[in-house]
């Protein structure tokens, strides 16, 4: 395919971005580090939250867990307990289940390639270009919410650009050996646009609301067993007394955040 834009056209964008970034760039721990696996460790606590929120655990986390090694190791409820406020806690399982299929496969190295990064637990094609470019300084095409409406609103890219298209678009704007401080710069620039602009380009996707969910419900049955450890089922559904317990417990059960055991329930 050959780009629309010109060399001139690109190194005009990326000084822009650059020009920016140098003056307002944030100051984050994950910043602070080129180590790939505390890197997938921000990636997993920055899905659908907010910044501010993952500070308040990152640093306590890596402590914690300073190595692939050390989290491979970890038992469920207590990276559950860890996780406690995050929210969507299938993300803490599938971070710890990547953790112990790449201590187990690849003997604690990440994979740097991206097809076998999309087989991990949790890995979609964001998380893979993420870990790629932040964690290994890869050219990959990172996009996000904040990504994409940097792209559609300073290139004039129309709203309905399909995904394949404007990834074939991103990557040619990646510097040669500057992924990780570009696509840095990028979240920095899309986070701080204005408002009006952001509302003009809303994301593909919307989160749903949370009072009264299924993702609600699921989350106090584990707020539940935490502090439980191990409850008669019978019991757990008194306290929970919602319709959909059984239908929540049987997911729960399916994805491995509890075991059944006769009647009783276990994290």
């Amino acid at each position: 395919m050959t780009s629309p834009y010109s060399e001139n056209q690109i190194k005009a964008f990326q000084k822009k971005i650059f020009d920016w970034y140098r003056i307002n760039k944030r100051t984050l721990p994950w910043r602070e580090t080129e180590d790939p696996y505390a890197i997938m460790i921000s990636e997993f606590m920055l899905q659908q939250t907010q910044v501010q929120r993952v500070l308040m655990y990152y640093k306590k986390f890596i402590k914690r867990y300073p190595t692939i090694q050390h989290l491979s190791r970890a038992k469920t409820a207590t990276i559950l307990q860890m996780w406690s406020g995050l929210g969507y806690n299938r993300r803490a399982l599938n971070m710890l289940a990547s953790a112990k299929t790449i201590v187990r496969k690849y003997d604690g190295d990440i994979p740097t390639d991206y097809d076998t990064l999309l087989t991990l637990p949790g890995f979609g094609d964001y998380m893979a270009c993420a870990v790629l470019a932040f964690g290994f300084n890869r050219k990959s095409a990172v996009i996000d919410a904040n990504i994409r409406r940097v792209y559609i609103h300073e290139l004039g890219l129309p709203l309905t650009i399909p995904f394949k298209q404007l990834k074939e678009i991103v990557i040619r704007f990646v510097p040669r050996g500057k992924s990780r401080i570009w696509h840095n710069a990028l979240m920095d620039y899309g986070a701080a646009l204005p408002a009006g602009i952001k509302k003009s380009i809303p994301p593909l996707t919307r989160q749903k609301k949370f009072h009264g969910s299924f993702r609600q419900l699921r989350g106090k049955i584990i707020k539940i067993m935490l502090q439980s450890k191990l409850l008669h089922i019978s019991l757990l559904g008194e306290m929970i007394n919602d319709a959909r317990f059984d239908a929540a417990l049987l997911e729960l059960k399916k994805e491995g955040f509890i075991r059944i055991e006769s009647d009783m329930v276990i994290i």
